[in-house]
């Protein structure tokens, strides 16, 4: 899909944004690393995060939120269509914009892959690139993004823009738009350099010193998924959690702290020890899936002491009629290829 009017950026912009994607999906540099593990993607070990899969997306919750409660429900893909014809008659601004990103993020589950290649989609999609640079609320730059994520939007042009305008009004937004409209990118793998580096700036310059510590992870978390992040940068980061994580800490938000550091491991040992205790302490609360990853990120790591990993092991054996595919292939990794487990578990 390719825009028109205002959603047209210069041609070398969008070459140098493609380029610089491409290198980071085929050559994984990330801290020096060229060969990184493939480890899971924890929003699918939490049904009730944002993912890209419909099957881990909670969907009586998205529509519990925010978007589209003045907007009557609708019954089909056909009557969504409708109502959004109606509307590119009327004419399209800010304000149906946002009442139409309500309702694709309302409704997501609605759609099917087919319904995406449908004239009104692409017309949608093509009328948010023409808006979307006149964006005047913090609150429609976030649901472009979730919109754009969710719908797995492929538009560079699209992508972008967006990239530029929430540099360009950085005043406008929150620590908690900001975080939002990264984990979007990174959702997708979008997002330049310049991007990346103007995150760490923003964190630099204490723009997000009143973050929870949820949204210090899913900043982390977000560099992580993209391979980007310098060293100083996560040295900042490392500091700043050891200080905030604590039994209040979701599972969620271990692991992923778990897995961001679990391949630049040497330099943080602390860390690991702090992330040992927190999860010896929710053992016993920890589901399958829960286990077999943090197994696989303490044997990528090389930390962990012998009676953690005795613990996982007994944790997983315990729970071996569930495994999935993808927890079997977590069980070779955190004991057996690491050489950790007992002869029981072999």
């Amino acid at each position: 899909m390719k825009g028109t009017g205002h959603s047209e950026i210069p041609n070398e912009d969008r070459l140098q944004y493609e380029a610089e994607q491409k290198k980071r999906m085929e050559t994984k540099l990330n801290w020096g690393i060229k060969n990184r593990w493939e480890q899971r993607e924890l929003d699918a070990v939490f049904k009730n995060k944002d993912v890209r899969a419909a099957q881990f997306r909670d969907l009586d919750k998205i529509k519990a939120e925010i978007y589209g409660k003045s907007i009557s429900d609708f019954n089909s893909v056909d009557e969504i269509y409708y109502f959004m014809e109606e509307m590119f008659t009327a004419g399209f601004d800010e304000k149906h914009v946002s009442i139409a990103l309500d309702v694709f993020l309302r409704d997501y589950g609605q759609f099917e892959e087919e319904d995406l290649q449908k004239a009104t989609f692409k017309e949608f999609v093509r009328q948010l690139g023409i808006n979307l640079v006149t964006f005047t609320q913090e609150k429609n730059f976030v649901k472009a993004a979730r919109f754009m994520d969710f719908y797995c939007v492929a538009d560079s042009n699209l992508w972008v823009n967006l990239e530029q305008y929430t540099i360009k009004k950085d005043s406008l937004f929150s620590h908690t738009g900001l975080i939002t409209i990264l984990s979007h990118f990174s959702a997708q793998n979008e997002g330049s350099r310049d991007f990346y580096d103007f995150f760490e700036h923003m964190y630099c310059s204490e723009k997000f010193k009143d973050s929870s510590t949820h949204e210090i992870v899913t900043l982390l978390y977000s560099f992580y998924q993209v391979h980007a992040g310098s060293v100083g940068f996560l040295n900042l980061i490392y500091d700043d959690l050891l200080l905030r994580l604590d039994a209040k800490t979701t599972t969620f938000d271990l692991l992923r702290v778990l897995q961001s550091f679990s391949e630049i491991s040497e330099e943080y040992p602390k860390l690991f020890l702090l992330l040992e205790n927190l999860f010896i302490k929710r053992f016993e609360q920890m589901t399958t899936d829960e286990l077999t990853t943090c197994a696989s990120g303490f044997a990528i790591s090389g930390y962990g002491t012998p009676y953690f990993n005795s613990l996982l092991e007994q944790g997983v054996l315990h729970k071996v009629g569930s495994l999935e595919s993808y927890s079997l292939k977590e069980v070779v990794r955190g004991f057996i290829i690491s050489m950790r487990g007992s002869k029981t578990l072999h």
